[in-house]
């Protein structure tokens, strides 16, 4: 049995309740208002990849307007006035690449070869440009009146699929596929033999492609 005052010393304190419940009060305050604060940067963030997006989306759109029109060089000159509004290496890269297949897919194939090599000049390991390019390479590669300097080209695809397959894995199997279509498409021996080339020999590509190749 308590003595008297022994119950102030040891009894319930109503005043430590009220501090208490004031504390909790505080506590789950501030949690609300973390709670409220998260939800509204999870909303910006998401507001921000959709307008990413959109933007990414408008440019694309833009640029296939102008080529529906058949007007390849103002959609080239948009397409160098959206990278130069990109800030970064690595956003330059993917926007060339995707402007250059906007145009290969229009036919407008020398200005996609070109932006292909600007995206690579941004990221020497978008595996994927390669690809485009062996593709855009393939489907044109007539640049003379011989038949066999024309098969040439397909060396040029082949060092691009490799390169492509090199860099990027998933990209392997096709480019595989195509290696082994395309392979079957290059001169004989022979044929470069009465042109005055053998193995080992550098034969420059003209025409719309302007690169060289060793024969191997």
């Amino acid at each position: 049995m308590m003595k008297e005052g022994e119950h102030k010393k040891y009894g319930p304190d109503r005043n430590f309740r009220r501090r208490l419940l004031l504390f909790l009060g505080g506590v789950l305050g501030g949690w609300t208002g973390m709670a409220a604060q998260s939800a509204c940067l999870v909303e910006s963030s998401a507001d921000f990849q959709a307008a990413a997006l959109q933007e990414e989306r408008s440019f694309l759109d833009t640029l296939s307007v102008r080529l529906e029109k058949g007007d390849v060089a103002g959609a080239v000159n948009y397409g160098n006035f959206v990278l130069q509004q990109d800030s970064t290496e690595a956003g330059k890269a993917v926007k060339a690449y995707e402007i250059a297949v906007e145009l290969g897919q229009k036919d407008a194939y020398v200005e996609a070869a070109s932006f292909c090599k600007k995206a690579l000049s941004y990221d020497i390991f978008l595996g994927k440009a390669h690809l485009l390019l062996a593709r855009l390479y393939a489907a044109h590669p007539c640049w003379t009146e011989e038949r066999a300097l024309n098969q040439c080209t397909y060396y040029l695809v082949l060092d691009n699929l490799i390169r492509a397959k090199q860099l990027d894995v998933a990209l392997e199997k096709e480019s595989d596929e195509l290696l082994a279509l395309y392979s079957k498409k290059l001169p004989t021996r022979k044929d470069l033999f009465m042109l005055g080339y053998t193995t080992g020999d550098r034969v420059h590509i003209g025409g719309w492609i302007g690169e060289s190749i060793i024969i191997r």
